[in-house]
């Protein structure tokens, strides 16, 4: 401990120059603006304060969760089940539920698998959803990586789907929402599909794909179903139709991560074709050009997402029909979330959308965790009718999104359209 001269165990320099008859040089120019500075006030930024009004409130509402999983992490019962070693060789299996509630379509429940190994030939996944009204959908995936050939992958995927009731609205974008029928729809499908690039292109992708399509359209048992005699009844209606499909797309990726990108773009061009094979007068091909752009517009990972897309369904042959499936669509899950799903059909849409995106909480340094967003989406669907202003859709809401830097694992969201409200909450579980 340093003792000054008089004895007391703290100096005062001031009064210890006085008693010697010396003076301390007082503040100077520069310390007073050194002093200034750090006891300055920021003025009050009003565009700052009104962009970030929506992160106030959702952190305050979400504060109650915050303090849950603290508490969670304190008990040392937060680990996540991300792998069980199998004691069938070092094969390695995954499980991820799968959970899909939406404000039609009413709840499913399922599971997905995946395992992968150097006693398997492939990287097997397979997942099935049950909803509560017996709808059904099961999938499975084999994935192959082929050295010989720089790495690219080859899949082998089946999908089966039973809706009993799905809600049709006609083939065109001005149908009113009073049009609504029951279709039943049943679809098999095995698809080939390989990589056009090497696994190393992370900025450039592209695929070729080839299978076989089952499909069963009928009238479904809610009322009013669908009827043969609707003038404008799928194609194909009440029989089933064998379709080949051969699918090409190219795909260029500048994100900085997938599952929560901040900046980046990504742009894609696809290209189907879908042909019956007992019928020459229903094939078609499908045209699909979409971009999106990550504009890091604040620090912390909070971005601006602009979208814009368009697609074209045309006749393979001059007089050929084109098939249900092969019409562009819009609805709750095709770019615009305030509307039911599927609402829209037609031979041509566009579609535009802005999303502005931010993280609530982070989940320790796991670089997961639960970002916010609201959005505005406008689209629509038409035919060879001259394209009208009054067509053009709009919905807007928000949502929360669960999501890892490499993967996103579910989200919320609420949609407002004219027609009311979607309310969606839906698992992805990634092979």
């Amino acid at each position: 401990m340093l003792v000054a001269a008089s004895g007391s165990a703290l100096a005062d320099p001031a009064a210890d120059a006085a008693s010697a008859g010396l003076s301390l040089p007082g503040p100077t120019p520069d310390t007073d603006l050194v002093a200034a500075y750090y006891h300055h006030e920021p003025p009050v930024e009003l565009p700052w304060v009104i962009l970030n009004l929506p992160e106030h409130v959702v952190t305050s509402v979400f504060m109650p969760f915050q303090l849950g999983v603290r508490a969670i992490e304190g008990k040392g019962a937060d680990q996540p089940f991300r792998g069980t070693p199998s004691p069938i060789g070092r094969m390695k299996l995954k499980f991820a539920p799968r959970v899909s509630l939406t404000e039609n379509d009413g709840l499913g429940l399922g599971l997905g698998l995946a395992a992968r190994g150097p006693s398997l030939p492939a990287t097997l996944s397979a997942g099935a959803t049950i909803w509560l009204d017996r709808d059904w959908l099961v999938d499975a995936q084999a994935a192959r990586s082929f050295g010989g050939f720089e790495n690219r992958v080859a899949r082998l995927s089946f999908r089966a789907e039973h809706d009993a009731d799905e809600r049709y609205y006609g083939r065109s974008g001005q149908a009113p929402r009073s049009s609504v029928r029951a279709l039943e729809n049943n679809d098999q499908s095995l698809a080939l599909q390989a990589d056009l690039h090497p696994s190393d292109r992370f900025d450039l992708w592209g695929y070729i794909q080839a299978g076989v399509e089952r499909q069963t359209l009928d009238g479904g048992t809610e009322a009013p179903p669908v009827a043969a005699t609707d003038p404008d009844a799928p194609p194909a209606f009440a029989a089933t139709t064998y379709y080949g499909t051969l699918t090409a797309a190219l795909r260029t990726d500048t994100r900085d991560t997938i599952g929560r990108p901040s900046q980046g773009k990504v742009i894609e061009l696809a290209a189907a074709l879908r042909s019956d094979f007992a019928r020459a007068d229903l094939a078609a091909a499908t045209l699909r050009l979409q971009a999106t752009w990550y504009l890091q517009v604040l620090p912390e990972s909070r971005a601006l997402i602009l979208t814009a897309g368009a697609a074209a369904a045309l006749p393979l042959y001059p007089d050929a029909t084109i098939p249900l499936s092969s019409l562009p669509q819009l609805g709750r899950n095709a770019h615009l979330r305030g509307y039911d799903r599927a609402r829209f059909r037609d031979t041509y849409a566009t579609w535009a959308s802005i999303e502005y995106r931010w993280p609530v909480y982070e989940y320790r340094n796991s670089n997961a965790g639960l970002d916010a967003f609201l959005f505005v989406d406008s689209a629509t669907a038409f035919g060879d009718a001259t394209l009208e202003v009054d067509a053009i859709r709009y919905s807007t809401g928000g949502g929360f999104k669960i999501a890892h830097e490499t993967t996103e694992v579910g989200a919320f969201t609420a949609g407002w359209s004219p027609e009311g409200w979607q309310l969606t909450f839906v698992t992805t579980y990634v092979r």
